[in-house]
């Protein structure tokens, strides 16, 4: 009889020969695991969620909640956060995904207007987060390439 918990497999994603230990259990998969390899699906995975309009737009809050509480910046100039969270969310989601059908591939990300403002309605747009923290980088507010104007 084989013994298939060394039993080695090509991941279908990266092509590497891999051990069974290195693939997620799937009953319907060849010898019961998955035809990607943990890493390679963790990878996709990250970018599925990535790409999810409302997952992007739900971990926007948390990290402006987070960077409101944490970081001396905002504290200092009493920056605030003024939406409701289901408003920032439903806002967020629409204009995220604007910003990927005009912009694919690029990470979205949320950037206030006016650096010395309140997270709020006329004061936030969506840009890539390349050019937010080449904004934070060199103060350039001004010109905006990759953003989505409303």
């Amino acid at each position: 009889m084989l013994n298939t918990e060394f039993l080695q497999k090509r991941c279908c994603t990266c092509q590497k020969l891999k051990y069974k230990s290195e693939f997620s259990k799937d009953k319907k998969g060849k010898y019961g695991v998955r035809g990607s390899c943990k890493k390679c699906q963790s990878k996709r995975d990250s970018i599925a969620r990535q790409m999810n309009p409302h997952r992007r737009a739900v971990q926007m809050y948390h990290d402006i909640k987070t960077r409101l509480k944490t970081e001396p910046y905002y504290k200092r100039n009493k920056i605030k956060f003024k939406f409701k969270k289901e408003d920032f969310i439903k806002w967020a989601e629409k204009h995220i995904a604007i910003f990927w059908l005009h912009n694919p591939g690029l990470c979205a990300s949320i950037d206030r207007i006016n650096e010395k403002g309140h997270y709020e309605h006329n004061n936030v747009q969506i840009i890539s987060l390349g050019e937010n923290l080449a904004r934070r980088k060199f103060g350039n507010r001004d010109e905006g390439h990759n953003h989505v104007d409303f």
